[in-house]
């Protein structure tokens, strides 16, 4: 006799099987490495049920960094930015004979300026890293020196590198964190070496947390690519991430403890005749006609080309994939614990894209206080700080 199975039974089944499908297919994927979790996300954003994250972008104000009355205001060449907790904007620049940090409060109005060129306390000639702590404290690295303001400009204190290298910071453990200027990996190898190193607060080396190798341009063929080796400091971590390798991001903690690798595939994006071009103009006429025999550009760019952080850990990689706009790329968005959960076009920010060899990356850009700020340049040549609210949906 053949077994009936009753209607509301059958139902029921199927979608349990298919719910434990669904559920299983929707489950990053982790898997743990020398004792460190493995983060692997596909091609696609990850999604949990209907929700889908996303964010839209309103444009709240702009800083044109040309205007007339910032240049009578002592204001010249824009090296670096960075935001304090209340969103006031503090702009370095260089080449200035007066002041070289400019305030702006949080609806774009200069505020006033402070910290003067020289080589006395509270004083720089040139700045090869600037960033806002937790703290909102001013920290300012150059002429071997670490200089600490308050968010009204007063000088607070410094504290002199006893390191080869400029290019760093302090963090609020205080240790510190420095990309090494680049050397020989071996002699005659024809190939340098460059790291990024935690050092403790006497500057002893805690260890080396990323590393990226260079072609010496003297001698061996230059693959047409920036050689950049990322890091961004953002929610008390470290991310770093090398344009030398695939596309894989490592997170440490203030004491150099490695708690998470994220990797992700990526759809692999081919040097366009643009970039090219714009790879040459950055290399200088000088340079190119030194390595124009020995310049060659690779089948495929690295996976992304730079990595921005939002003060909620949230992470931003700019790909090379070009955006909705002309100014625009698309960015893969990752949330705090590495998932890879949306892909958004966003303007382009300014960055260093010239192949110099030195120890300094940087990036104009910064996510915090849910805005994204933007320093980008535009058509004229001249640059511009925009300011968008970011409105996040479904989160």
């Amino acid at each position: 006799m053949k077994k009936v199975v009753p209607l509301g039974f059958s139902v029921f089944f199927i979608i349990f099987f298919l719910g434990s499908c669904i559920s299983e297919k929707a489950k990053v994927k982790k898997i743990i490495e020398n004792g460190v979790e493995i983060v692997i996300n596909n091609l696609k954003p990850y999604k949990k049920g209907e929700k889908v994250p996303t964010f839209s972008l309103q444009e709240e104000f702009a800083i044109n960094m040309d205007s007339i009355d910032l240049v009578e205001k002592g204001f010249t060449e824009v090296h670096s930015f960075d935001v304090d907790s209340e969103g006031n904007i503090y702009v370095v620049c260089v080449n200035n004979d007066g002041n070289l940090i400019y305030k702006f409060d949080n609806n774009g109005s200069f505020v006033k300026s402070f910290a003067r060129s020289g080589q006395g306390p509270g004083e720089f000639v040139y700045c090869s890293y600037f960033r806002i702590n937790s703290r909102d404290e001013l920290i300012v690295t150059g002429n071997f020196k670490i200089i600490i303001f308050d968010k009204d400009g007063n000088y607070l204190r410094e504290i002199k590198i006893t390191l080869g290298s400029t290019s760093g910071t302090m963090l609020e453990n205080g240790n510190y964190l420095f990309k090494d200027s680049p050397r020989p990996k071996e002699e005659k190898s024809g190939e340098m070496i460059c790291f990024l190193s935690l050092y403790d607060p006497e500057f002893n080396k805690i260890k080396e947390l990323d590393q990226i190798r260079y072609p010496d341009p003297g001698f061996q063929e230059i693959k047409g690519i920036y050689y950049k080796l990322l890091w961004s400091i953002g929610n008390d971590r470290i991310f770093t991430a090398s344009q030398e390798r695939d596309y894989e991001i490592y997170i440490y903690d203030f004491n150099g403890n490695l708690l998470r690798k994220i990797r992700k595939k990526y759809q692999k994006i081919s040097p366009s005749d643009e970039y090219k071009a714009k790879y040459k103009g950055n290399l200088g006429e000088n340079m190119y006609q030194f390595l124009k025999d020995r310049l060659s550009f690779p089948s495929f760019l690295p996976p992304f080309h730079f990595l921005l952080t939002d003060d909620e850990g949230k992470m931003f990689a700019m790909t090379y994939e070009k955006g909705e706009k002309p100014d625009e790329h698309v960015y893969d968005v990752f949330d705090p614990e590495g998932v890879f959960i949306l892909r958004k076009s966003m303007k382009t920010c300014l960055s260093n894209d010239f192949l110099s060899f030195s120890a300094v990356d940087f990036v104009d850009g910064k996510i915090m206080n849910s805005r994204f700020y933007c320093h980008y340049e535009k058509e004229d040549s001249a640059t511009e700080l925009i300011i968008y609210k970011i409105s996040w949906t479904n989160l």
